[in-house]
């Protein structure tokens, strides 16, 4: 009787941790196995081809460098009127269009070439590298267990993270983070997200390429809950 009673407690504690769900900083763990298998993003160092096509036409071709071994940003991009460069060394800002000075304010806003503004294209386009490694970085939170959903017609966990202003280390993190990891490969297939009282918003991830031994979405299409869209390709650059 004791020994019946003990199996019947035992599957009743296996049948409970189901009802709660899977953990989410194992599932956590094992899309970051699968995305950095060599463990590299602490001294990871690579560049890649990022361009962008916005719903109204609008092109954005740039080369994006992260050092993180010497905490160094660059983002350098093509346009019409000639070449920008903005980034960060350590905490020292720097920018330059053509080379030189920027001499138009329309630039400088619609480039944010200012500090916060690369600053935060700093933490942006860190995240394109390295999202799932780099949020545990940012003082955000990871919810206890992982939903499993539907997501872009494939079986995903879903893990949320949350941010408070005065826990962050920037801005951006701010508000909440969903990732839906793939329930059967761990690639991570897209995001859902708020900062702040700015709009939500969500990526939507297709194929992946290699930088560094790191594994970053090739192709990202971003659509803002006001309608605002953009979608953008990634290539590896040696």
């Amino acid at each position: 009787m004791k020994k019946s009673i003990s199996i019947i407690l035992g599957l009743s504690f296996i049948f409970g941790l189901s009802l709660h769900g899977q953990k989410a900083q194992d599932i956590l763990q094992k899309a970051i196995a699968y995305h950095d298998p060599h463990g590299n993003w602490d001294n990871f160092k690579g560049k890649m081809q990022h361009v962008t096509i916005f719903s109204w036409g609008n092109i954005v071709n740039e080369t994006i460098e992260l050092d993180r071994s010497r905490d160094y940003y660059c983002s350098t991009a093509s346009q019409d009127f000639g070449k920008v460069v903005r980034g960060m060394d350590g905490d020292k800002v720097f920018f330059s269009v053509n080379d030189k000075a920027p001499e138009s304010e329309e630039i400088i806003e619609s480039w944010s070439l200012t500090q916060d503004g690369i600053a935060s294209f700093k933490e942006q386009h860190t995240c394109h590298f390295g999202q799932l490694m780099h949020l545990q970085e940012t003082g955000m939170d990871l919810a206890e267990d992982a939903e499993t959903v539907e997501f872009d017609g494939r079986t995903c966990y879903a893990l949320k993270f949350t941010g408070e202003s005065d826990q962050v280390t920037h801005p951006a993190y701010s508000g909440y983070r969903t990732l839906y990891i793939d329930k059967n490969s761990f690639e991570m297939r897209g995001v859902q997200g708020k900062i702040r009282d700015y709009t939500p918003y969500s990526y939507y991830f297709s194929n992946f390429i290699e930088v560094d031994g790191i594994k970053v979405p090739h192709s990202r299409v971003f659509i803002r809950d006001d309608g605002f869209r953009f979608t953008s390709v990634n290539m590896p650059v040696e």
